[in-house]
């Protein structure tokens, strides 16, 4: 259990970037809580995400030539073990932060089909990354870079672009995404396009290289682990139309900062996987049991508590995303049971928690969240 942080406290944005531009589209109160640090220095237990981070840390060790020495018939071997690695960072990490045991990474959600997708596209790209050591018989400028820094539009557009290759035709932009990158496309079709998002996300980076380079890329990818590759068409004019939106999100952002008072756009999409449901008393306070999300999140008071094994409390539901009424919390974790023991009748939000089978009651996960708020 945690006392919930006061705020968040509202500051104005010095700039924006691919990323922020995207948060911003769908919440202005959300990039409240990350601009925070009372709140953005706070962990949230997630599988989906640590899986994400580890892949995309894979791929930078790649790029920096960290496999370079290693032969043909060890690479394999070598980016496995990586893997496991920085899987194990991510474990001691999580247990640093929840109330419970994780349990074995082999159980996270498509763990093996993140680990096959990432080690086989690292692997592939060291190979390629070899190839072009031996011709070249020496490392150039002309080789790949990683993690390459651009801030641009008067430093308030910045970002940091995962992959740039360099070829005789131009620059080539890569993004590598651990998730799924495709939508369904038209209405009745069964063709796939690329979400929204990511496109906007890769214009942002074209226009940031041209500030810095002076040349437009030629050619951006997004790399899914998934889905796999995909090529973006897109003119420079699309780019700038792009940049000039992101920087009126911008302006309208820091507008709202300037009044001390930023306005949440709770919704059943928006909201789904935002990670601050628990702490948002705009979540909270209009979401319902209609809200068709990955977990339940609610607020209430506690009514009673039964501390014996196996612990449980009685919560009166005020808000969030399950019924109002008094439900029970089954699978409180024994470390928070002393501070429970001193309380009675406080206000407290859960995250993450599970619907038990077969009744209305919920259950402490390994992965969910307690708040104590201060009245």
């Amino acid at each position: 259990m945690y006392e919930r942080p006061l705020g968040p406290v509202i500051m104005p944005l010095e700039h924006t970037s691919p990323t922020r531009n995207e948060e911003l589209r769908e919440c202005f109160l959300r990039t409240a809580f990350q601009s925070d640090q009372h709140f953005s220095n706070i962990r949230f237990p997630s599988t989906y995400a640590s899986l994400g981070s580890i892949a995309h840390k894979l791929m930078e060790l790649v790029a920096h030539g960290d496999f370079d020495g290693v032969s043909e018939e060890d690479l394999d071997k070598a980016i496995n073990k990586c893997w496991l690695e920085l899987v194990q960072i991510e474990v001691y990490k999580f247990q640093d932060d929840v109330l419970s045991k994780v349990p074995e990474p082999v159980k996270w959600p498509k763990y093996a089909l993140k680990m096959v997708a990432s080690c086989k596209a690292a692997s592939r790209i060291a190979s390629q990354r070899q190839q072009k050591l031996i011709t070249l018989g020496a490392p150039s400028t002309e080789l790949p870079k990683s993690e390459v820094w651009y801030e641009g539009y008067g430093g308030k557009l910045i970002g940091r672009i995962d992959f740039i290759r360099y070829t005789d035709s131009g620059m080539e932009i890569i993004d590598y995404k651990s998730g799924h990158v495709m939508q369904q496309g038209e209405i009745g079709g069964n063709t796939q396009q690329l979400l929204n998002g990511y496109k906007r996300q890769m214009l942002l980076y074209a226009a940031l290289v041209h500030e810095n380079e002076g040349q437009w890329p030629i050619t951006l990818i997004i790399e899914s682990l998934i889905d796999g590759s995909h090529m973006i068409d897109y003119t420079p004019i699309a780019s700038e139309k792009t940049v000039e939106e992101a920087l009126l999100l911008l302006d309208l952002y820091n507008e709202q900062a300037a009044t001390n008072e930023i306005n949440g756009s709770p919704s059943e999409d928006n909201c789904r996987w935002c990670q601050y449901k628990a702490l948002c008393t705009s979540f909270l306070g209009n979401a319902d049991i209609s809200w068709n999300q990955p977990s339940a999140t609610v607020v209430g008071r506690i009514v009673s508590t039964h501390l014996d094994p196996p612990a449980f409390l009685t919560l009166d539901i005020s808000g969030g995303n399950y019924h109002r009424e008094p439900i029970n919390i089954r699978g409180i974790p024994s470390k928070i049971i002393p501070i429970l023991e001193e309380r009675s009748n406080c206000l407290v939000s859960l995250g993450n928690l599970k619907p038990t089978f077969g009744a209305e009651d919920l259950c402490f996960m390994w992965n969910s969240t307690f708040w104590l708020w201060l009245d």
